[in-house]
């Protein structure tokens, strides 16, 4: 089973580093890739609450990162369900997600001072900046994340057992 995993991951590794999904996005005047929509992975039970189903936010507390505050996640502009979870089982290999939580991008920069900042390494990877340096008021943004969050539970495996 560990095998087949194990293959499993490497060809979506493949299937996503492919000249690929980033080039289906729409993209602004000079180049850079509009996002629409990003991703947050959960992969801890943790890190939500099941009711309601939403972040924690101690989740979505941004980490200090080459002299600023970044939350990493990812775009999910034009990917369906499973393609979602492909792609974050791709990223989460230690631990994976068991839940996610889904963010519009004006529902984002709607937070202010927060940003997005799409770098694309690793493929469709978007950092939400912008936060303050202290923590009080970074909490607070994080909650406000919290609370705008579509959280959703990882699908379950499909039963392997037979009659």
């Amino acid at each position: 089973m560990v095998r087949f995993i194990s293959k499993a991951r490497d060809f979506l590794k493949r299937l996503f580093s492919q000249s690929s999904i980033g080039e289906t996005l729409p993209q602004q005047g000079d180049g850079r890739r509009e996002i629409e929509a990003v991703t947050f992975g959960l992969n801890e039970r943790g890190k939500y609450n099941a009711k309601p189903l939403a972040p924690r936010k101690k989740a979505l507390m941004p980490r200090h990162i080459g002299g600023r505050w970044e939350l990493s996640t990812f775009c999910i502009d034009g990917l369906q369900e499973e393609a979602i979870w492909a792609l974050l089982s791709i990223h989460f290999t230690q631990k994976p997600a068991i839940a996610r939580s889904d963010f519009r991008r004006d529902d984002i920069l709607n937070i202010q001072p927060l940003s997005l900042e799409p770098n694309w390494e690793p493929e469709r990877h978007v950092d939400i900046c912008g936060w303050p340096e202290a923590e009080e008021a970074r909490a607070s943004l994080a909650q406000c994340l919290a609370d705008i969050a579509k959280t959703s539970l990882a699908p379950r495996p499909a039963s392997t057992t037979t009659a």
